[in-house]
């Protein structure tokens, strides 16, 4: 069951672009109206990639950042759903960036706690494949 901390952080990230407010009404029309957060977050994260990619723009670093700091309140609610969300549906799917110190100093310290706990597990145990 989707936890009510989940369905507001979804709508404050999607509230930082136009691009992620259309991206939050098709998942819901694909889906029936259901919310299915971690499916999103599979289009949150593909957002964010490529707005890194462009990230010298003033409107992607704008929205980069409204990502980011979205989701570093979101762990501040210190809800289980929210933080499994954070972690599995999007820090984890950013390897690319793992190792990117322009990617380690834009998140604040609750995202950075989870993304060095990830990047050196993995660098510790290798990805699974």
């Amino acid at each position: 069951m989707v936890s009510p901390a989940a369905r507001i952080l979804v709508v404050h990230v999607a509230a930082q672009s136009p691009e992620l407010k259309a991206l939050l009404e098709e998942h819901l029309d694909d889906n029936f109206g259901e919310l299915l957060p971690h499916l999103y977050f599979g289009d949150v994260t593909r957002r964010f990639e490529d707005l890194w990619k462009v990230r010298i723009g003033p409107s992607a670093s704008v929205e980069l950042r409204g990502i980011l700091e979205q989701l570093e309140q979101g762990l501040v609610l210190e809800d289980d759903y929210v933080q499994n969300l954070i972690a599995v549906s999007f820090i984890e799917d950013l390897q690319d960036l793992w190792h990117d110190p322009e990617f380690e100093a834009m998140l604040g310290p609750r995202m950075k706690h989870e993304y060095t706990t990830m990047r050196d597990w993995d660098d510790t145990h290798g990805r699974s494949s």
